[in-house]
């Protein structure tokens, strides 16, 4: 994520409008050790919503893998704060 999107006051990650589908997209990937592999259609389009927030990493080599970046971390890390 770009620093213009982080809070320039805080420094923290505002909470981007990815939706439950993206957010347990994200949780299942951290739960996996931080490397996923996308078993269907639906992981693809989480994961797709999640690169494009720059909350995960497609591998260039196989579009089924996934890997979590420092800003996913974080904004799991300010979910689980937050509730």
């Amino acid at each position: 994520m770009t620093a213009a999107r982080r809070n320039a006051s805080t420094g923290t990650i505002p909470p981007a409008a990815v939706g439950p589908r993206a957010t347990a997209f994200l949780r299942r990937v951290r739960a996996a050790g931080g490397t996923y592999v996308c078993r269907d259609k639906g992981d693809r389009a989480a994961a797709a919503i999640c690169a494009r927030e720059g909350f995960v990493r497609i591998d260039a080599r196989d579009c089924d893998l996934v890997r979590l970046c420092d800003d996913g971390v974080a904004f799991l890390d300010l979910l689980m704060r937050a509730h």
